[in-house]
């Protein structure tokens, strides 16, 4: 979460760019939501799991947080059905070093097709002040799986984020399925994701984002994941914010790249 402002930044984008994305994201993720309310699935178990992403770049809320030589993400979480803990670092090739370590804990109910959870993160940055989040994640097992999580930072980066998403997992045979993930985030005058062409803190509709997702499952618990994803800005103040914050100065990427899970 780390950003700087560039000044020489000419503020000339067209009006509607941000809201045909907008419009997109939302409408799509109303539409599939509607669409699934007919149906109710099975709900995913808990699981203990090890994760290693090896990636293009690392992009947190559409913000390009590293150059393009790549980063190694490892993450561990320990759960049962109710309490999960999880411990994620973010390791850049490029620099050669480690730039962010994310402690997490969360407490989760179900009530019939509703889970509720809530948690905390707190983020160990590199060259920045450290921060930590609470948040609270409504989600649904019916179909597409529609989830609504709110952030609210404590400590540096005072503001929140609202973000809307669907996921689902289509099963192609025993070993392959293939994940589709589409969410829109609404930024709340945090400092963490920058500031309009006025320099203020901003609320709007921020970063919109489509992932795909292969699972291939090796046996023995271990699935490899080869992934891609795209995101960009959904209105004017957040690309002004993610071109300002990015380290290639852009408010798009395309990025991707292969992950490792294990269960334990």
């Amino acid at each position: 979460m780390v950003y700087k402002i560039l000044g020489n930044y000419t503020y000339n984008k067209k009006p509607s760019d941000g809201f045909l994305l907008k419009l997109f994201f939302v409408s799509l993720i109303i539409s599939l939501s509607m669409l699934a309310l007919p149906f109710n699935l099975k709900a995913a178990e808990r699981e203990n799991i090890a994760t290693l992403d090896i990636l293009s770049t690392y992009v947190w809320r559409g913000q390009k947080l590293s150059g393009d030589r790549g980063v190694i993400q490892p993450h561990a979480r320990v759960a049962n059905s109710n309490w999960s803990a999880g411990l994620w670092l973010n390791y850049d090739t490029e620099l050669g070093e480690g730039t962010e370590t994310d402690f997490s804990l969360s407490y989760r109910e179900n009530f019939e097709d509703v889970d509720i959870e809530g948690g905390g993160i707190y983020y160990v940055l590199d060259g920045a002040h450290d921060t930590a989040e609470i948040f609270l994640k409504l989600s649904s097992d019916i179909i597409f799986n529609p989830a609504v999580t709110g952030f609210y930072d404590l400590e540096f980066n005072k503001g929140a984020y609202l973000l809307l998403s669907l996921n689902e997992e289509f099963e192609l045979n025993d070993d392959v399925s293939v994940d589709f993930g589409i969410s829109a985030g609404v930024n709340f005058q945090s400092e963490a994701l920058g500031v309009d062409k006025d320099g203020n803190d901003f609320t709007a509709f921020y970063n919109g984002e489509v992932s795909l997702a292969l699972n291939v499952d090796l046996g023995d618990g271990l699935i490899l994941t080869p992934k891609i994803a795209f995101s960009a800005p959904l209105s004017r103040d957040a690309r002004f914010a993610l071109e300002s914050i990015s380290v290639d100065g852009e408010s798009e990427v395309v990025y991707g790249g292969f992950g490792f899970s294990l269960e334990l």
